[in-house]
């Protein structure tokens, strides 16, 4: 048995003889100690919490042991690791005797590798935030994408039905050109006909030909101009059509990476809470 004070309590002395049997217990560095109303009566621990308190040193005050003293419920310290150069939970339970405090059980535990789980918990979790933050403004973006994609498609509809429109004028003023030009051959059919009486009547025949040739020539050019046009706004029309089902996908896709994401962050916080406890 180790060194200790012979406390006036049997209570206390029951405690500290069974104190050697808890170290099994416990795979971590441990220590405990004994103490009565005023004074420690027991102290040892193992690996780094084998820390040597002098037996009588004072208890003192602010401390766990003297909160448990003092209000007679069990207290939790953490002790930081600027004290004794490593950190450690304290815990203090109060050992009555015939309803009265008459000292404390003391327990401290290294907690060095929870702080670093913590740590390593709280960096994963920043890191996370970021990936989250990231990946929620790649799909803002190409929501956005999404959204100018439509209003070019939408654009290039309207341009693809006035082309339409602007072909079925054409096709008309075309029918009604061809028309003049039989009215202007027809006409000079006639002035040919009446001789000298008709020459005014040829001249006017002949610029109606003239007319109907020009206004055939133009429709024809604006004809083609159009159907290229046409051409051009489909192809455009299907590539954006390609285009923002690509970004529908692709968004659909960040979306569930970012709700794994969002499921994993709660994970890595729930471990951040369960290390507490440690």
């Amino acid at each position: 048995m180790e060194e200790y004070l012979t406390p006036d309590s049997p209570t206390l002395q029951k405690v500290i003889n069974v104190i050697p049997f808890l170290y099994d217990f416990f795979d971590d560095d441990v220590s405990f100690a004994v103490t009565d109303r005023t004074k420690y009566l027991f102290n040892r621990g193992k690996g780094t919490l084998n820390i040597k308190s002098e037996l009588g040193l004072e208890v003192p005050k602010g401390g766990a042991a003297y909160v448990a003293l003092s209000t007679g419920e069990f207290c939790c310290r953490k002790v930081p690791a600027t004290v004794y150069g490593f950190p450690f939970k304290s815990y203090a339970i109060p050992i009555k005797e015939d309803g009265q405090v008459v000292g404390c059980l003391l327990m401290a535990k290294n907690i060095a590798k929870s702080e670093e789980f913590t740590d390593i918990c709280q960096n994963l979790n920043d890191r996370m935030e970021n990936i989250t933050g990231v990946t929620k403004t790649m799909a803002d973006a190409l929501e956005n994408m999404v959204v100018a994609n439509n209003e070019i498609l939408d654009s290039t509809n309207k341009t693809v039905e006035a082309a339409d429109s602007t072909t079925e004028i054409l096709s008309f003023i075309q029918d009604v050109s061809t028309q003049t030009r039989l009215l202007g051959l027809n006409a000079s059919i006639e002035a040919a006909r009446a001789g000298d009486l008709g020459r005014g009547f040829a001249v006017v025949a002949q610029e109606i030909e003239k007319m109907s040739v020009s206004t055939t020539d133009s429709v024809i050019k604006s004809t083609e101009q159009l159907e290229t046009l046409s051409t051009a706004s489909r192809e455009v029309q299907e590539q954006v059509s390609q285009s923002n089902e690509t970004f529908t996908t692709q968004a659909g896709r960040i979306e569930e990476i970012l709700a794994a994401i969002t499921e994993l962050n709660e994970k890595v916080l729930e471990l951040n809470e369960l290390v507490k406890y440690v």
